[in-house]
């Protein structure tokens, strides 16, 4: 196990490994120019999300986060971020064994967006922070991207990147602001997924 990502590159670029995961979408042109190396990408079981803290009043209506994720151009994000790769969530567990093939993801539409806030009531001025581990760039860059979204609603969003151990703890505890960028994953047995769910 290397679990710096860089390392594995370097260890693929000498020959010392011969297959290295969990890369990012900014590491192709890297293996793309290694002469030996062939990069494949593949969907996950890993689906990535903003889990709200309903603890907070002003989240605790559904239209609120309804309108948050109206609010997101995921395909600006795929396209501009994560260089095309990854697919829209219809549910929050991953894969063909929990995916319903007639939901349809939300589709980006701000004026809905603003619609449901207003509807909810909720109070515009409210400041709103975004916690997310700082283990892959992406994911800051992702978050990043989001919170632009949302500021763009007039919503006032600031992004807390986290060290990982520190942001684990917060998860583990549900101390955390308003929003945290988490990912649940498994390895596609349907058992084991909906263990993620089991109390405690």
């Amino acid at each position: 196990i290397v679990p710096e990502r860089s390392s594995r590159i370097a260890m693929l670029e000498t020959g010392e490994v011969d297959i290295a995961m969990d890369l990012v979408p900014d590491d192709t042109p890297l293996v793309e120019g290694m002469p030996d190396a062939r990069l494949s990408w593949v969907e996950g079981a890993r689906r990535m999300g903003l889990a709200f803290n309903q603890k907070k009043p002003y989240l605790q209506d559904k239209r609120v986060r309804q309108a948050f994720n109206y609010a997101v151009d995921w395909d600006s994000i795929k396209d501009n971020i994560l260089g095309g790769l990854g697919s829209r969530a219809t549910t929050y567990r991953g894969t063909s064994f929990w995916a319903n093939p007639d939901l349809e993801p939300y589709p980006y539409d701000p004026e809905k967006a603003m619609e449901l806030l207003d509807a909810a009531g909720f109070p515009m001025d409210q400041p709103l922070t975004i916690d997310v581990d700082t283990r892959y760039s992406s994911r800051v860059q992702v978050v990043e991207a989001v919170a632009a979204q949302f500021r763009e609603l007039g919503l006032d969003v600031v992004v807390n990147p986290i060290e990982y151990s520190v942001f684990r703890q917060m998860v583990f505890d549900r101390d955390f602001h308003d929003m945290v960028f988490l990912g649940l994953g498994g390895r596609g047995v349907p058992m084991q997924d909906a263990g993620v769910f089991a109390e405690g």
